[in-house]
């Protein structure tokens, strides 16, 4: 009698704590889910977008399905095409607001599969913004891989707040150390290259021009 009362009250307490468990966070929806749908929104065929990017329709279709990830380098490539930000090609931009605080556990990050590269939002995802703030820790001896030209008016500005960083703007190289910073205009091909013995860690703000 007294065992069947115990089981009771176990029972009770762990039906009280799986009730208490909070629901779970919806994250944003995979990127070959949004990047189909951002296609589809243009009415562009795979053949289309694959001619626009420089991306072959093969590898366009793995992405949409989710069987393969892009790279930065290759998800900046789509994106160009798309006429969008990177960022925004990860996550459906939201409604300004005057004031939004962004807690740590919910940076919108990418993860490169072939460098390791981990690309992390910090500033909000508005639709139209200016200006966008990212962190970017870059495994030692990788490298983001060739980069895109952005569209004229592009600005990229970045500090070096761990290890050493290599940047190639066009033809021309930069070596950086910690507390180095680098400013340059991004409408030509550049590149991040981990020089350094560690994990490098630097942050880079991306400033548009105003769209009229």
């Amino acid at each position: 009698m007294g065992e069947d009362r115990a089981d009771d009250r176990f029972r009770k307490q762990k039906s009280h704590k799986v009730d208490d468990l909070p629901a779970p966070i919806e994250g944003p929806p995979p990127l070959g889910t949004r990047l189909r749908s951002l296609r589809r929104k243009k009415q562009w065929t795979l053949a289309a977008l694959a001619e626009k990017s420089g991306v072959s329709k093969a590898q366009l279709s793995k992405i949409e399905r989710g069987e393969t990830s892009p790279t930065v380098a290759l998800a900046a490539r789509i994106a160009g095409a798309l006429g969008i930000g990177l960022s925004e090609l990860i996550q459906q931009p939201s409604s300004n607001a005057q004031v939004r605080v962004t807690r740590a556990a919910e940076r919108l990050e990418f993860r490169d599969p072939k460098t390791g590269l981990v690309r992390e939002l910090i500033s909000p995802p508005f639709e139209n913004r200016r200006f966008e703030l990212v962190r970017h820790l870059l495994p030692q001896g990788s490298s983001s891989g060739r980069l895109p030209a952005y569209p004229r008016g592009v600005e990229k500005q970045l500090v070096v707040t761990r290890g050493q960083l290599r940047v190639q703007v066009d033809e021309a190289s930069y070596a950086l150390d910690c507390g180095d910073a680098l400013y340059f205009e991004a409408d030509v091909e550049h590149e991040f290259v981990n020089t350094g013995d560690v994990d490098c860690d630097y942050f880079l703000v991306v400033c548009a021009p105003l769209r009229i």
